[in-house]
């Protein structure tokens, strides 16, 4: 598997820069997931009138960037893997996460906002998919 920071062509440097700029939102998203997932009543800004939309809507912006993150470090990826390891990434941190919260006091765990996690990953590593295929086209008609 081909990846982007190629050691002859400063590799570290450019690995430092893909950390930054493609992994650390990544990280910095599933902390913040963590961080809210672990209070007993989150903040009413980010409460949903129905808790599954927030869940996926939650989960498809995660995919969305787990998904980029894979893009840009291994180009040679096929993007049918991008969504499947994306896809699957989220369903198996949203499967966790619901397990985590039936320890946190007031929180309990529901096999159906893990459904909307995982569904909402599976969309969100689809929708980047489709887009970045749909801009390589367009990338490509430019050029031809």
């Amino acid at each position: 598997m081909a990846f982007a920071a190629d050691p002859g062509e400063g590799g570290l440097r450019v690995f430092a820069k893909l950390a930054a700029v493609h992994w650390f939102p990544l990280f910095a998203y599933l902390g913040a997931i963590h961080y809210l997932s672990s209070m007993s009543q989150p903040p009413p800004l980010l409460q949903f009138r129905w808790d599954k939309a927030g869940h996926f809507v939650e989960f498809l912006l995660l995919a969305v960037l787990s998904s980029r993150a894979l893009h840009r470090t291994f180009p040679a990826l096929a993007l049918s893997w991008v969504v499947v390891l994306s896809g699957v990434f989220g369903f198996l941190y949203g499967t966790v996460d619901e397990y985590r919260q039936s320890f946190v006091p007031g929180r309990m765990a529901d096999f159906l906002d893990a459904v909307a996690d995982a569904v909402g990953a599976f969309a969100g590593a689809g929708a980047y998919v489709a887009l970045i295929s749909r801009w390589r086209g367009r990338v490509e008609g430019l050029r031809g």
